[in-house]
């Protein structure tokens, strides 16, 4: 658009510089000057063309054709004034320029501007054939007339042709332009429309003012189990979509600062009356005037679970199903930073089974693993539900009693110890019963100084002062 801009602005120039032109210096200097210029507006016009449609100009034979013109008709003007030789070499170069663009528009146009390129070959056709008479004509007469409308015919018809020329091609260049905007335009609804559809998540189209849907994708049946039929005309407060009703609100304030919100979790009711848990991304568009919301909402319920799923494998033990060391430690430190704030009481406990490694020696891995699980499972039905349970290794457990006094923490780990004696390993030989034992030391956090490294070395003692005591016991840091 520019180059055409710039070519039309010269071919103007040129025509306005060639009415100064004359038998004067500056007339003579004004000859050259209107040819090259104007020349130069139709070199600039085929260029853009070409750019229009993707393609490259070669730049050396078209500054070779304006520097052959400039110097042919700055001979005929400076050296020998003759009208005919120049005259029908400017009319050779704007003939091969206009047949240039008339070539481009016939080779290179795509279907979407075929009708406006059309047109403007045929333009550019009938205006080069008018150029190339005019050079045969103009060769062939040795008259020099002088003005825009001078008795010769020859200059008279030269001038309403590139006029009227130029009238024709920017009407046609101007419609080329329209017609791709409209493609374009057309090509991405068709774009935006097939991305609707197809779209697996649930794309909606609602009026802003009441939530009344005016269309909905096949991604909106699969996530919420109403026909596309059910929903368009109502609301998504009609249908109960809305888990919490004032979900929608909330997404209409998230929309206000700039239009947009992304990825705003929410819960959804399908139509069966069962739960999808889903994000939703929204931006507001106007559509004949009205306000409108287009928001896209991807069910993440899968992918909820699998991220609860990772994260209860990333902090359990794959064996016993506790927290596994690493979980246990940073729940451990950031109970033990809550007791030193608020004052409250918290203990620990370090538990062993007792003669582990002779029960996989003698009676193998799978009753050493059936051992670590019994142990767990009887740990946990009696600690409470503050309590945290985690396999700090091997057969060594790790017990966190928040809000308990050590008194009531050695109670706790005491009658782990007793269940374990009254209830022998399930799913072994019953003939050959398998009943475990533990050792275990409780300590409680003594103060708003003392660590939680200190506070499990404490139990760690007592364990082993359990263990030196023969084993089967429960011993507390007084």
């Amino acid at each position: 658009m520019r180059l055409w801009a710039a070519g039309q602005t010269l071919i103007a120039a040129g025509l306005i510089i060639s009415a100064f032109r004359g038998t004067s210096l500056a007339g003579k200097i004004a000859i050259p000057l209107w040819q090259s210029t104007t020349i130069a507006g139709f070199v600039l016009v085929y260029v853009g063309i070409l750019r229009f449609f993707g393609r490259r100009e070669r730049w050396a034979p078209l500054v070779a054709l304006l520097a052959a013109l400039t110097v042919c008709s700055s001979f005929f003007t400076f050296v020998v004034f003759l009208v005919p030789p120049r005259g029908a070499a400017v009319y050779v170069c704007a003939a091969i320029l206009v047949v240039a663009c008339a070539r481009a528009l016939h080779s290179y146009a795509e279907p979407a501007v075929r009708a406006s390129a059309r047109y403007l070959t045929w333009v550019f056709s009938a205006l080069g054939g008018i150029y190339l008479v005019l050079a045969v004509v103009q060769a062939s007469r040795w008259d020099s007339p002088q003005g825009m409308f001078a008795n010769s015919p020859i200059y008279t018809t030269a001038y309403v042709a590139t006029v009227i020329g130029t009238v024709l091609w920017v009407v046609g260049l101007i419609s080329m332009v329209n017609e791709r905007l409209q493609a374009s335009v057309a090509v991405q609804a068709d774009n935006m429309t097939r991305i609707f559809d197809t779209s697996p998540d649930c794309a909606i189209i609602s009026r802003l003012s009441d939530g009344v849907m005016v269309n909905v994708n096949e991604g909106f049946s699969r996530v919420t189990g109403f026909s596309r039929a059910e929903a368009i005309g109502r609301s998504s407060q009609d249908l109960g979509l809305w888990l919490t009703p004032s979900d929608r609100a909330r997404l209409i304030e998230n929309l206000h600062p700039t239009g947009e919100c992304e990825n705003l979790p929410v819960v959804l009711r399908r139509k069966d009356g069962s739960t999808v848990e889903c994000v939703v991304s929204a931006s507001t568009l106007d559509i004949d005037g009205t306000p409108h919301l287009i928001s896209l909402t991807r069910d993440v319920t899968e992918q909820r679970a699998l991220e609860a799923q990772l994260t209860h494998d990333a902090a359990t033990d794959a064996l016993t199903g506790v927290a596994n060391r690493r979980h246990f430690l940073a729940q451990a430190q950031e109970q033990m930073h809550h007791a030193t704030q608020s004052g409250r009481s918290l203990c620990v406990a370090v538990i062993d089974i007792d003669g582990f490694k002779q029960i996989n020696d003698i009676c193998g891995h799978a009753a050493g693993d059936a051992a670590l699980e019994h142990f767990a499972r009887v740990a946990e039905r009696r600690t409470r539900e503050v309590d945290l349970l985690g396999r700090l290794g091997g057969d060594e457990f790790g017990l966190l009693l928040p809000h308990a006094g050590i008194d009531e923490a050695y109670a706790i780990v005491d009658r782990i110890r007793q269940d374990l004696l009254a209830e022998p390993v399930p799913d072994l030989d019953p003939t050959e019963p398998l009943v475990i034992t533990i050792s275990a030391g409780v300590a409680a956090l003594r103060s708003n100084t003392e660590t939680l490294q200190e506070a499990i070395a404490e139990a760690d003692s007592a364990l082993y002062e359990a263990k030196a005591q023969g084993r089967n016991r429960t011993i507390k840091v007084s």
